[in-house]
Formats: C-alpha cells, structure tokens, sequence
C-alpha cells in the first residue's frame, strides 16, 4: 500500500457541511491504497477550478457540437432534465489546489523562491471552508472552481448520515453507531477512519450514487463549477474489493458504472468532473488500455493525479491530452528533499512534460502557502 498525504449533504447548504482539515491523502494504482485528499472527518469538500471556458454534453445523451470562435464546443443535448452544458476546464488553463484554504487569497499567489506573481484559472478548494459567499468572490475574480468530494467511502463525521444506507457502508443489518463509524473494521479503509461505500451490490450502488447526487446537488447550489471526486479506486483495494475476507467485493466494472453514473448526474447539474487517480481505470498492469479506458476519458472533463512524476505513471492519463482535455498532477517534497523546493533540477525533470499542469508543494498540505514551484 502507498500512500502520500491528501486530503451531504443535504440542500440546506452550511448545516450540513462540516469543516475539513487540509491532508491529501494518494491511493496507488499499483498498490491498491486508498487515495483521498481527507478533510478532517467532514462531508464534501471542494477542489480547483481553471478558468477556461468549454461546455460538454453528457457521453449518453444525443449531441451536436458547435465549435464557437474561441474554440469552446457547445453541446445541444436532447436529453430531457438534464444541462445542456456545462464547464469543463482547457488544457492551457492554469490551477491552484488549496484545499485547506479557509479565506480567499489575492488573485496572484507570490510564493519565493519557485512561484513569483502566479495567478491560476481555476480554484480547485474545499467548499466547507470557503461557503457560498468566498467561491462567489472567487468567481467575482474571474476565476472557475472545482469543488471536492469523497464519493467512494464514508467518513464518520458527515452530517448528511440519513443520506446513506448503513447496510451498503457497515454490511448487512449491521447499523452505524452513535458516533457514526462501522462496529467492526469489516470494509475499512486502510490507515483511514473511512469505510467504504458497498458498489458491488446493485441496490446499494443505486442508493449510494443518490446520496452522492445530493452532494452534488449542494456544490451545486454553492456555485461550484465542476466536481473533484475522491477514492475512485475501491475495485484496487483488498478491503473493498473482496481479496480479503471483509470485502465487498467490488470489481473494475462495477466501478466503472458507477463513476460514469456520477458523471452524468455532475453533467445534468451543469458540472464538469475530473478522474482523480484511478489510473487503472485507463491503463492495467501490463501497460495495456482497459475496456474502460475510452468511456471513461469521454465521461470526464479532464484528469487529476498525485505523484505521477514520482512514480513514472504520468503517461497513463495521456489520453485526456489526445482528447483535448486537462490533466493536472500534484507533487509533493518530502523531509529529505525540502532542500531542493523549486530548485532547476525538480523543475526541469518536472515541467519537461508541457501537457501535464503540475504543482509542487514543498509539504503535505496542499494549500497555496505551500507551493513550491509549478509547471510548465
């Protein structure tokens, strides 16, 4: 298991939003660790935006593309109930991930010695610390955001709890406690006080992609742009896919359905949505495509992943590029190599990939306080 550090909700905006405490949080895609940008133990969180402009339309519905002047597609969908349109963020758009940001910063982010007068596109925060009123500032600077939320587990301290069958995060008629955990560690995330949501069983995947629409529903009405959805990789984890006795059992194509279920009900909110990790949605152990790889880069409006530099795995999400969509990477420096914060050989070996929108941070918590550099 690899893990780097990361990081409900009802209509009713604040009341059901909790703060969130700044970690990230990488499940490897080798190693089938969890990969989440925790926030403390609160229910949604939200993540960068970029600025650019650029509307999709949902992969199941009936389009037409129109290319605009500026290049942005404009998606006419015939699908009833649903958005027409929505933002996705431009491969030359610029982002800032500062998750652990309770105010709103100035515009251009002064950060010495490798980040001088940087001024991003996209806000990629959490919503319950900044609220309705600080993303509308952010957008009264012209900037986009994304807003992050933990799709794939459940942490004890959400308050939307009545969203959520106990049967599909503990097990069978096995019902949460007072303080909402799981009485057993059956289906536990690892090193996580998280249990993972059960997508094997139809039911439960049905009844758990409905709290999550509610959660989405909420970023909605906060005014996020687009959604940064976290732990996308439960089919990759013994405690959830079933290589160990407390799985659910959870397969590749289970996921599948169910992240590209997501994405159309961020589309039909007029949300765009990133792939966060789970790169072995796109690329299996051999370094071959997977069944799923085209869906899911045609479901999603761009790609953003942890240490893909450090790990060589940058090139798994190259088909976001072919396609005309974002991807964005994060690194982070750790104790032995605090030293070298935006030296040129990070910054050359990192920013070699023009493709790739990276942020360096010279600690674990990502927040714009601690850029070190970013790229290219």
């Amino acid at each position: 298991m690899r893990t780097t550090v990361d990081i409900s909700i009802s209509l009713t905006l604040f009341a059901l939003l909790l703060n969130c405490s700044a970690g990230a949080t990488r499940t490897s895609s080798e190693a089938g660790t969890p990969l989440a940008e925790t926030a403390a133990q609160d229910g949604s969180a939200i993540g960068p935006t970029i600025g650019g402009l650029e509307t999709g339309s949902s992969p199941n519905e009936t389009t037409t593309a129109n290319a605009s002047e500026n290049g942005t597609a404009t998606g006419e969908t015939t699908s009833v109930g649903t958005a027409a349109s929505w933002w996705a963020p431009k491969p030359t758009d610029t982002w800032l991930w500062d998750l652990d940001s309770v105010t709103v910063p100035s515009p251009t982010v002064s950060r010495s010695p490798g980040v001088t007068n940087y001024s991003a596109d996209v806000y990629a925060i959490d919503p319950t610390n900044l609220g309705a009123q600080k993303i509308a500032v952010l957008h009264g600077q012209g900037k986009k955001v994304v807003c992050y939320i933990d799709v794939g587990s459940w942490e004890p301290g959400r308050t939307d709890v009545a969203n959520f069958d106990s049967n599909c995060i503990c097990g069978k008629n096995i019902a949460l406690a007072a303080d909402g955990t799981c009485p057993s560690n059956s289906h536990k995330m690892s090193g996580w006080k998280e249990w993972w949501f059960d997508l094997h069983t139809s039911s439960c995947a049905a009844s758990v992609a409905a709290g999550i629409f509610q959660r989405f529903q909420n970023a909605a009405t906060l005014g996020c742009d687009a959604i940064e959805p976290d732990n996308l990789d439960a089919w990759q984890n013994s405690d959830a896919a079933g290589a160990a006795s407390a799985g659910w059992g959870i397969t590749i194509a289970d996921q599948n359905a169910y992240l590209t279920k997501l994405a159309q009900n961020a589309h039909s909110l007029g949300m765009g949505i990133l792939l966060k990790n789970a790169g072995g949605l796109l690329v299996d152990d051999n370094g071959s495509a997977t069944p799923y790889a085209d869906a899911i880069v045609a479901a999603f409006d761009g790609s953003l992943n942890e240490q893909c530099h450090q790990y060589s795995e940058c090139d798994t999400y190259a088909g976001f590029g072919a396609a005309g969509k974002s991807m964005w990477n994060a690194e982070y420096l750790n104790a032995s190599s605090t030293s070298n914060c935006g030296s040129t050989s990070y910054k050359s070996a990192y920013c070699s990939n023009t493709s790739m929108k990276t942020l360096q941070y010279s600690c674990s918590a990502v927040g714009y306080e601690n850029l070190a550099y970013v790229c290219p």
